[in-house]
C-alpha cells in the first residue's frame, strides 16, 4: 500500500508501446480480498469531437468521461458557468 494506493494499480511500466492499448487488461492484480471483484481492465475511453485552439497552445477533447481541457499556459482556467444553452458549435 502506497500513498497513491495499492501498489498493484500503479502502471509502473510502459506497456503502451509493448502490447498496445486493446491488449492492456491486466485481470486481477492480486486483490485477493473478501468482497473484493476482480479488475477488468482499464476503461474504454472514446473521444468524441476535438478541437485545438487557433495559437496551437490548447485544445478541448468531448469524450464518453465528459470534457477535457488541455492547455500549456498555467493562467487558463475553465469556467463552466460560463456555459450556457445557446453555447453552441454553430455561434462559436
Amino acid at each position: 500500500m502506497t500513498d497513491a494506493g495499492p501498489l498493484d494499480l500503479i502502471d509502473d511500466y510502459n506497456s503502451d508501446i509493448e502490447e498496445g492499448v486493446e491488449r492492456q487488461t491486466r485481470g486481477k492484480l492480486g486483490l485477493d480480498l473478501p468482497g473484493s471483484m476482480a479488475n477488468r481492465g482499464r476503461p474504454i475511453i472514446q473521444t468524441k469531437g476535438l478541437k485545438i485552439a487557433p495559437t496551437g497552445r490548447s485544445f478541448v477533447a468531448a469524450t464518453t468521461e465528459g470534457v477535457l481541457v488541455y492547455s500549456v499556459d498555467e493562467s487558463f482556467i475553465f469556467d463552466p458557468t460560463d456555459l450556457d444553452i445557446d453555447v453552441t458549435p454553430e455561434v462559436l
